[in-house]
């Protein structure tokens, strides 16, 4: 169960850090620049997502 919780954490991120990051290469440099920025934006947030879900999760135990 932990697997499929980290998996769809990890493309959470992948998603939100990659459409973020691709708007604004839409913005800079049409679609190939969403694309491209999609897809760093999304290995980033692939790979980020279960660290600052932790750092989160930590500063709001007990409130």
């Amino acid at each position: 169960m932990s697997r499929i919780i980290g998996l769809a954490m990890r493309l959470c991120g992948l998603v939100l850090a990659g459409g973020a990051s691709g708007l604004i290469g839409f913005g800079m440099g049409g679609p190939f620049g969403a694309a491209l920025l999609f897809a760093i934006g999304g290995f980033i947030g692939f790979f980020m997502a279960p660290m600052v879900w932790r750092r989160f999760s930590k500063t709001t135990r007990g409130q």
